[in-house]
This record gives C-alpha cells, sequence and structure tokens, in this order.
C-alpha cells in the first residue's frame, strides 16, 4: 500500500481535509479493489487502523463489504471504459466495522493517476438513520397489520350482528370495559322504552328485571345478567341462553353472544339479543305435557301390571307348593317304576314352574318397590358351603365338579344373607345348566383394599367351563325374560329372570 502511495503520489494532506472518509483503491475487480490509500475519517468511521485492514482484510475493500451487498459494492466500484455518470446517484451499504457491520453511503470515480486506473471515493456513516428507518418500517408493518386485524374484528363483529339480527328483535352492544352500551336494533317497543338506546348495561339489566321480568323469574335473571361473571361463564362456549316470562310479552329468550377477545381471550365485547318465543314455547310446553301424560299412563300401567304378577305369582304359589307337598307324599306310597318315573317328572316340572312363579314374584316385588335389605351378621366362608348343599345333588347327576376358593381378611360382614345367597344362586344355577357333564363349576371370594375404614370389598368371580355367552348377546343379559337362543339353550328349561333378579 506504501509503495503504490509512494508512487502515485497523492496529496495526501488535501485528501485528508475531505469531510467524508476518502479511500483510493486500485481498480482491480479480479484482486478485490486493494486499497491505496485510506483516510483518518475512513479509519475512524470503520474502527479499524491502516495496519488491521491489511491483515484483517489483506488490504482489499471487497473483503470488507457485506456478503449480501458484495453485488452491489462491487458494482459500485467497477469501471466500465466510456462510463462518465459514475457518482452522479450514492450507493448504500454495509462495510465491517470493528464492532460490527455499518451501513455507509457515498460515491465513487474514476481517474487514471499516472497511468494507474483507479477509484476514488468518500463515505459517511449512517447507521443510525439506517436503524430508525428499519424501526419506521417495522412500525409502519405491525400499524398495517394492527389495522387488518381491526378491519378483521369489524368484519367478524359485523357477520355476528346480521347473524343474531335475522332471529333476534332486539340487539344491543355492550363495552366491557366500563359496561356501557348501545341499541343496534330493536322491533320490540316495550324493551326499547325500558331500556333505551344506551347507557349502563348494569342499570338497564335492572330495569329489565323489574318490569320485564315476572316476580319469579327475576332472580334467576339477575344472576344470567351479571356483567362481572358473565366472562368466565362464557370462556369456552360460543354463547350464553336462558328464557325467562314476561307480564306483557310472554316467554322471552335472551342470549349473550361474545363479539371480540383481547389477547388473553377475555371478552372485550358482548352482544345481548332478545326475542319472544311464545309460539314455540307453546308448542314445546304441550310437547311436554303430552310427555308427561305419556310417561304417567305408562307408570300405571306397569304398576298395574307389577300388581297383577304379584297377586297371581302370590296365588299361584301357594297351590304349587301344595301339589309339589302330596307329589312327595305319593312318592313315597309308589313301587311301580312306570308310576314312580312319571312321579319324578310331575315333581321336576312343578319344582320348575315353581322356580319360574317364585323369579316373576321377586321381579314384581323389586319394581314395585316392595323389596326391603334386612341385615345380620353373616360369616362369609359358611355361603359357598350352603351354594354347595343346594346344587351338589344335581352337580353330582350331571358330572360336574365344584370348587371354591375363599381369600379374605375379614370373615364376618353385615348384609342381607338372603339377597346374597339368591344372587350366588341364580349364577350358579345358569352355570350349572348350561355345563356339560363332565364340566367344572369354581367361585372364587376375594377381598379387595377399601379406603372407607368399617367397610371391605369382596369380589366374586364365577366360571364355568359352558357354552359361554355370545359377545353380541352381552349387552341383553340383565334384560328380563330374555335368553340367547342357540341349540343348546333351546332344551334348557329357564324364565330369563334370573340375572335380571341378580342385577
Amino acid at each position: 500500500m506504501e509503495a503504490m502511495l509512494n508512487q502515485l503520489q497523492l496529496p495526501v494532506d488535501i485528501l485528508d481535509q475531505i469531510p467524508g472518509g476518502y479511500h483510493c483503491c486500485i481498480a482491480d475487480e479480479a484482486n478485490g479493489y486493494p486499497f491505496v490509500y485510506i483516510s483518518p475519517r475512513f479509519l475512524e468511521i470503520v474502527g479499524w487502523t491502516r495496519e488491521e485492514i491489511r491483515t484483517r482484510f489483506d488490504g482489499k475493500f471487497t473483503e470488507m463489504v457485506h456478503p449480501d451487498d458484495r453485488a452491489h459494492g462491487l458494482k459500485y466500484h467497477a469501471i466500465t471504459p466510456g462510463e462518465n455518470d459514475l457518482g452522479k446517484e450514492d450507493k448504500v451499504y454495509r462495510l465491517l466495522g470493528k464492532n460490527g457491520y455499518i451501513w455507509v453511503t457515498g460515491s465513487a470515480t474514476e481517474s487514471v493517476i499516472r497511468g494507474i486506473p483507479c477509484i476514488q471515493g468518500t463515505i459517511s456513516d449512517i447507521t443510525s438513520f439506517m436503524r430508525e428507518e428499519e424501526r419506521f418500517k417495522q412500525a409502519l408493518l405491525e400499524s398495517e397489520k394492527q389495522a387488518r386485524d381491526y378491519s378483521g374484528m369489524l368484519r367478524s363483529q359485523l357477520n355476528i350482528i346480521n347473524t343474531v339480527a335475522k332471529v333476534f328483535h332486539a340487539i344491543y352492544y355492550i363495552d366491557m370495559a366500563d359496561y356501557s352500551f348501545i341499541q343496534l336494533g330493536s322491533t320490540v317497543n316495550e324493551v326499547h322504552t325500558v331500556i333505551g338506546e344506551k347507557g349502563n348495561a348494569p342499570a338497564a339489566f335492572e330495569s329489565m328485571c323489574k318490569y320485564l321480568v315476572t316476580p319469579e323469574y327475576a332472580e334467576e335473571m339477575r344472576a344470567f345478567t351479571d356483567l362481572t361473571t358473565l366472562p368466565d361463564r362464557l370462556k369456552g362456549r360460543p354463547w350464553l341462553i336462558t328464557q325467562f316470562f314476561g307480564p306483557n310479552s310472554g316467554w322471552v329468550e335472551g342470549m349473550f353472544v361474545p363479539a371480540n377477545h383481547d389477547g388473553e381471550d377475555n371478552c372485550r365485547h358482548i352482544i345481548w339479543a332478545v326475542r319472544t318465543i311464545n309460539e314455540q314455547k307453546t308448542k314445546e310446553l304441550a310437547y311436554q305435557q303430552e310427555l308427561e301424560a305419556a310417561a304417567e299412563e305408562a307408570r300405571r300401567a306397569n304398576e298395574a301390571k307389577t300388581n297383577f304378577l304379584f297377586s297371581m305369582s302370590h296365588d299361584i304359589r301357594t297351590p304349587m307348593n301344595a301339589m309339589l307337598g302330596f307329589s312327595q307324599l305319593m312318592k313315597k306310597e309308589l313301587t311301580d317304576p312306570k308310576l314312580l318315573d312319571y312321579q319324578e317328572k310331575i315333581e321336576h316340572s312343578g319344582s320348575l314352574l315353581l322356580s319360574i312363579i317364585n323369579h316373576v314374584l321377586d321381579m314384581a316385588r323389586i319394581e314395585s318397590g316392595k323389596t326391603e335389605l334386612h341385615e345380620t351378621i353373616v360369616s362369609v366362608p359358611s355361603i359357598p358351603a350352603d351354594i354347595l348343599t343346594v346344587f351338589g345333588q344335581e352337580a353330582q347327576k350331571k358330572g360336574i365338579q365344584m370348587l371354591y376358593d375363599i381369600r379374605i381378611t375379614h370373615e364376618h360382614i353385615y348384609c342381607d344373607l338372603t339377597k346374597l345367597k339368591e344372587i350366588y344362586i341364580n349364577i350358579v344355577s345358569n352355570a350349572i345348566k348350561y355345563t356339560p357333564a363332565g364340566g367344572t363349576v369354581s367361585a372364587v371370594i376375594e377381598e379387595i383394599p377399601c379406603e372407607e375404614p368399617g367397610y371391605s370389598i369382596y369380589r366374586t368371580v364365577i366360571r364355568d367351563t359352558g357354552i359361554g355367552i355370545s359377545e353380541e348377546f352381552l349387552p341383553h343379559i340383565f334384560d328380563s325374560f330374555s335368553r340367547e337362543r342357540n341349540t343348546t339353550t333351546g332344551k334348557v328349561a329357564g324364565s330369563g329372570l334370573g340375572l335380571s333378579i341378580v342385577k
């Protein structure tokens, strides 16, 4: 750099007086425009010393230009023979200063000094201006975004208002910041007279509750129109609707709709709309009365059916018990094998019929609400033992093995033993009915943890190796008189009430 400066014999003293940061480069684009001379002002702008520029940037102007601006910067210094307008337009680009990139502007001219093509130019620091311009652009973009958001909000509010206006007769726009309101439209003179066109919303709602709502609905309406709790009640909901009765207008429906929200999803403005619904409500009440009448009729019919079954089952069970008793007495007197076979079939059929009657009687008692619990102290291990006694002979005839296991901590419990046994008998009875000869029926009674002091939870699992229940029929297992129809169950007698009673 010093040798070339001596060769060119530049008037350094004069050049240093130029206000801008003067610099002179060899017009050698391929070699990165090597510096010939850099003024103190140029060094002051970039913050480097001449030695640092020589070592850090290899003494070349191009190496100081920001990569994104190099095409611009190279064009800035590239001299095409015959071009005379260079320097007419200042260029703006970035140079790497000691504290980071700085924005500069400047111009350059081509000259031939002592036979060597050179470029002489100046730069001025405009970093502050460029940053301010960037802040202005950002603010402008933000302002445009806010304007678009506001315009979108207005369009959204207008859509809501237009939609509500198609159905409701009076519409009000409430500002939740100060609870002020304005009327957007009203075709109900009574509402318009009481509430007015604008004012304080809580005061307007209080007037409405006094003059437009009957006393039995007034307190409910005060709670519904409480603006202090409304934002929380509206969260996650598109609207809130209520109905009340007016002394003159009849049935009225009122609705709150959020018009817009702030950045924290709080309602900023809310629409309050009302409409009369006399015709709709009259139909609704008439339909409700029809449903209530039908429900009452069904209840009476079901009660009559239950009473009939209860009385009939009770009346039939008494003679059936007598018939079975005489059949057992007759068995002691018979010796003819054929007659004994007849007697056994009569007794079996009679027992089955009595079982069905008992089931019907139990269901009738349950449906009539006459079932009561009679709780006593019960020993848990005695329950499966008693069940085994009841079904032991039947299981032995079919060659079915009956097993049970008890895994409990508290042996004695307080319960209704009769009802508990009835549950077990119905389930075990089904298991034996539908398990083929040589099968197994097992029961496991297990005590599981219970958090409530003084109480225990017992889980009973009864398994068998029978035909099982299809997945399609499982939703119907507790239906009254319900039995799955297949080739096996058709041969097994039963009422289809056992599991209904269990439930």
